[in-house]
């Protein structure tokens, strides 16, 4: 959404633009994170994994910078280096959300035993069992 907002600024076929490529590349980078529930850091290198994600952007980064190719995915003629930086930027940004809440829900397992932990565990917990459904979605 972001992607597309920055887009319509400039105009709607840019908008347009925008959001098919930034789905696209987040798509690409969520690849990684479906591979396993630990941290990307943790995981073994697999290149054919790799070398998916390097085909599929080179394709991507190709339909967006070749001209000749604009017309046959309907790409925005007014497409410039710092939207393609906005893309990889909106793109990256729900990968690294999710690598963060990874990375965090491993401290917390490793901390559980804590006083501080388990104190605050408990408060999330008595707070759900207290919340009407419909707040539920933040916890």
């Amino acid at each position: 959404m972001i992607a597309y907002y920055l887009g319509n600024e400039v105009s709607p076929a840019l908008a347009s633009t925008m959001a098919f490529a930034t789905l696209c590349l987040s798509r690409l980078f969520h690849g990684f994170s479906s591979r396993s529930a630990l941290p990307l850091y943790k995981l073994s290198i697999n290149v054919y994994s790799c070398l998916a994600f390097v085909v599929g952007a080179g394709l991507l980064l190709l339909i967006l910078l070749v001209p000749g190719l604009h017309g046959l995915f309907t790409i925005a003629q007014d497409l410039t280096m710092s939207h393609i930086g906005w893309i990889l930027l909106c793109a990256l940004g729900s990968f690294l959300c999710i690598q963060i809440l990874r990375i965090l829900k491993m401290v917390i397992k490793k901390l559980r035993g804590s006083i501080f932990i388990d104190t605050f565990l408990f408060i999330l917990y008595f707070i759900k069992q207290r919340t009407p459904r419909y707040f539920l979605c933040f916890f």
